[in-house]
């Protein structure tokens, strides 16, 4: 197996567009002068789901579980490695107002929990999908 060991990929102009420390964490350009974390900018954890949360299309999902009307939660097959992931959600029904939260009641390094409400706030039971952003441990 041959390697390939570099420390910057730049452009023919000589401009540096990306680099990647001795962690082999990768620093990308972005926008103007602007750089991006590669790896803490990736999705950690995604799923579509049931409304009985059962997730398919998953990425980073050992099982889901409904834990009453419009109340799920997710176990990660890699935790993450603090509180301070980030969620992004929608829910798949042709509904207005229907909305997908972050459970912060019931939500830590190896729980993902989730809410599904229609527009009165009640929690409902319905198909989501979520995605997850952080540091895995």
């Amino acid at each position: 197996m041959s390697n390939l060991l570099v420390q910057n990929i730049k452009h023919t102009n000589g401009t540096t567009a990306v680099e990647i420390n001795t962690s082999a964490q990768m620093t990308v350009k972005g926008e103007g002068t602007a750089t991006t974390n590669l790896q803490l900018g990736l999705v950690k954890l995604s799923a579509s789901c049931s409304d009985s949360a059962s997730p398919s299309e998953a990425l980073n999902v050992s099982g889901g579980t409904d834990h009453g009307t419009g109340d799920y939660s997710y176990a990660p097959v890699n935790n993450f490695a603090n509180n301070f992931m980030k969620y992004s959600g929608i829910v798949r029904n042709t509904s207005p107002g229907q909305v997908a939260t972050r459970n912060n009641g019931r939500h830590d390094v190896s729980v993902i929990a989730y809410e599904t409400a229609n527009a009165s706030g009640s929690n409902t039971d319905l198909s989501h999908e979520i995605n997850v952003f952080g540091e895995l441990a």
